[in-house]
């Protein structure tokens, strides 16, 4: 195994990235799964979906709880994925939360709110501005696109 000098860590035959989504599709996050080689054109809500649990990976979330998570609630999600990409204004912003002060058995409840509106910060555990991370992903797939 050759070990990367910068970084101290072995080198890998795939990107992080790339790794991570093989994983989460492993997990049956999404059932498209063409083959090794072989091309396919996801659809956005997939992308979504993907977006998603690598966000919550990166909030330090266990990728199997994520997935759990939305696959759970994959209707609601769908619904706030829609909301948040018409949000224009920045009050309009749709703000994720997840809580966590369920019980140890159960899963944790998914919410949103548009920026404007005040929030209790104290009733949940996780918040991010889902509408942000949408802007940002559409503008790398238009220039990966490009």
């Amino acid at each position: 195994m050759r070990w990367s000098s910068r970084r101290l860590r072995p080198y890998s035959t795939c990107g992080a990235p790339s790794c991570r989504i093989a994983h989460l599709r492993r997990l049956g996050l999404v059932l498209e799964y063409p083959g090794k080689g072989a091309r396919v054109a996801y659809q956005e809500d997939t992308i979504d979906l993907w977006y998603l649990a690598l966000v919550l990976t990166h909030l330090r979330l266990d990728p199997v709880l994520g997935v759990e998570i939305i696959k759970a609630n994959q209707v609601q999600l769908r619904r706030i994925f829609a909301l948040a990409r018409q949000a224009r204004r920045p009050e309009d912003h749709i703000i994720m939360m997840l809580d966590f002060s369920v019980p140890l058995n159960q899963l944790p409840q998914i919410s949103y709110r548009s920026a404007g509106q005040s929030m209790p910060w104290q009733d949940f555990s996780t918040a991010f501005d889902l509408s942000s991370h949408l802007m940002v992903l559409a503008e790398a797939l238009d220039s990966h696109q490009k």
